[in-house]
């Protein structure tokens, strides 16, 4: 069948099969790992879902898909390769502007993270019924508001992953994110209330009468 149902590209693949809790908590695991670990993971996620996709036959509406992130994924690379502040190894001039090696890698490292990101998250709605994840919640012992949270997930998809990468992509080239602040402010934070200023766990050195 090559109906669709809002995202859900119906079938009868290992993928489609797949119980949707389980889809949702491996999405939020590559997620995770995508933006947090180091970049030599990415080139093997993407593998990974690629060749999950291309076994349960979403390998073409997938590439169709594509289509969606390209000028976002594109501008990444284009900005941060001539426009990285800092960047000294100059590979290729054009006129006034220089393509430069730190640049050209921040911005690869952070598009191939934006792209793992859409992949998974096209590869879960793809296969999952609206329907499919309320009942499979509530099913397991889910209140029906956080099934309805999930729920919305599915009908604001495009909005919340345009937020996820807004929290996860730098707005300047070589600045740090609004995650990355943000985890750094909490740490802080957590350093200060158990009044060890270097950031170490324990309680607070005796002060001396």
């Amino acid at each position: 069948m090559s109906a669709t149902t809002g995202y859900f590209v119906a079938g009868s693949s290992w993928l489609h099969r797949r119980n949707p809790v389980t889809k949702l908590l491996t999405l939020g695991l590559v997620l995770l790992a995508a933006f947090l670990l180091p970049a030599m993971v990415l080139p093997v996620l993407a593998v990974v879902i690629v060749i999950a996709a291309w076994t349960a036959g979403l390998l073409r509406p997938m590439a169709r898909a594509m289509r969606i992130p390209a000028l976002l994924l594109l501008s990444i690379l284009v900005v941060n390769s001539l426009f990285f502040p800092g960047g000294t190894d100059k590979l290729v001039s054009l006129g006034p502007l220089s393509i430069t090696r730190e640049g050209l890698t921040f911005g690869l490292i952070s598009a191939g993270r934006v792209l793992v990101a859409f992949l998974a998250s096209v590869a879960f709605l793809f296969t999952t019924l609206a329907d499919d994840m309320l009942e499979s919640l509530i099913a397991r012992g889910a209140s029906y508001r956080i099934a309805f949270v999930v729920l919305s997930f599915f009908h604001m998809a495009g909005l919340l992953l345009y937020g996820a990468l807004w929290l996860a992509i730098p707005r300047q080239p070589g600045e740090e994110s609004l995650l990355e602040r943000m985890l750094h402010l909490g740490l802080d934070l957590a350093s200060r209330l158990s009044g060890r200023p270097d950031g170490r766990s324990g309680p607070p050195a005796m002060r001396e009468s």
